[in-house]
């Protein structure tokens, strides 16, 4: 009798104590799939894998260059995507296993749902996503699986060598559902875009909204955006629980309210303190003047090295990689892709050098 804990083993305890309604690791055939057959781990599971694949990848580590809301390169405490995402993976484990589904598929959706943000956050989104409407538009769900699925980070599988990580659908489904899906539509009909994702994949978009919500309270306050007893005077006027009590009641309230449901959501007794807490935030951080002038910056930027790169492409680096996709897919996704690839802290520097050589 061996000691260890094997993949097979892992996938026997799924399927007898996880719930009916999780994603199983062993489902080879549809939400374990890879778009590349492969020979199964020793020891871990399919979903185990995509984790590491996605840890240990570039775009993941470069999550640590792109500032989450709030542009203060000099307070290290501010949180960045990076941070986020293992905040979201975090708690999207704790609500999956109190719902007895799949930690390990939670863990690579949240790990990975933000892989294609762009610098300056949703206002780089937004300048990428008008210079790419006319083909299909841009997005970071949608950027995030193209990373996993198109560029570089080739693999070697069955002696034939891929670009991408070769995930399972359901990892790269959750990555694509963790929010609504409203550019490339036509391109990632494959993933069922009409359709909730799994349950898994609902946790992460929950968990999500909630990482940001605490964080974007903690932020706030540090830096002086609000005082707390402004959200505290805001959660008593809606709710007659103890303030100190609002996030964990919050992620108890909705693994209470889901379990063997076909939905993950909140109560509506809770959704009430819950849209009044983001109304407030989205009035003092997204309405502070340090954070509009940051994202107009931002915006201004983004648009501003495009067409320089697009007008003067003898500048865009020169590898394997930007030939393929100007060859495959056009020059306005080499160049978009590129600047998805910078990040806050060093992109002002990119776009003067790029401005001096011209």
């Amino acid at each position: 009798m061996n000691n260890y804990f094997s993949r097979i083993d892992k996938e026997k305890w799924e399927d007898e104590y996880l719930s009916s309604k999780s994603c199983k690791s062993s489902d080879s055939k549809y939400k374990a799939n890879r778009v590349y057959d492969e020979e199964p781990d020793k020891f871990r599971t399919a979903f185990q894998r995509d984790v590491s694949r996605i840890l240990y990848s570039n775009p993941f580590r470069r999550l640590r260059t792109k500032n989450q809301v709030i542009y203060d390169n000099l307070d290290l405490h501010n949180r960045t995507r990076l941070t986020h995402s293992y905040e979201v993976s975090h708690l999207s484990r704790q609500v999956a296993r109190a719902m007895q589904l799949n930690e390990d598929l939670v863990e690579a959706i949240a790990l990975g749902h933000d892989l294609g943000h762009t610098p300056f956050g949703h206002a780089g989104e937004r300048a990428l996503n008008n210079i790419m409407k006319e083909l299909g538009g841009y997005s970071h769900n949608a950027q995030s699986v193209w990373l996993v699925e198109r560029v570089n980070q080739y693999r070697n599988i069955n002696g034939k060598l891929i670009s991408g990580l070769n995930l399972t659908y359901a990892t790269r489904e959750g990555m694509l559902k963790h929010t609504k899906i409203e550019t490339n539509i036509d391109e990632y009909s494959r993933f069922h875009p009409e359709t909730k994702g799994t349950l898994e994949a609902q946790i992460v978009n929950k968990c999500d909204s909630l990482a940001y919500l605490f964080h974007d309270l903690d932020d706030g306050i540090r830096n002086k955006m609000f005082a707390k007893n402004e959200v505290v005077e805001i959660w008593n006027n809606v709710s007659n629980i103890d303030f100190n009590e609002w996030y964990f009641t919050f992620i108890n309230d909705l693994i209470s309210n889901s379990i063997n449901k076909e939905f993950v959501d909140y109560s509506d007794e809770i959704k009430v303190p819950y849209k009044e807490l983001k109304k407030f935030l989205n009035y003092k951080i997204l309405s502070n003047e340090k954070v509009i002038k940051a994202d107009k910056l931002g915006e201004e930027m983004v648009l501003e090295m495009y067409h320089i790169l697009y007008e003067h492409q003898n500048l865009i680096p020169k590898n394997k990689d930007n030939q393929f996709k100007t060859k495959n897919f056009g020059i306005e996704r080499t160049i978009v892709d590129y600047i998805q690839w910078l990040g806050d802290n060093n992109f002002e520097y990119v776009l003067n050098n790029y401005k001096n050589r011209i």
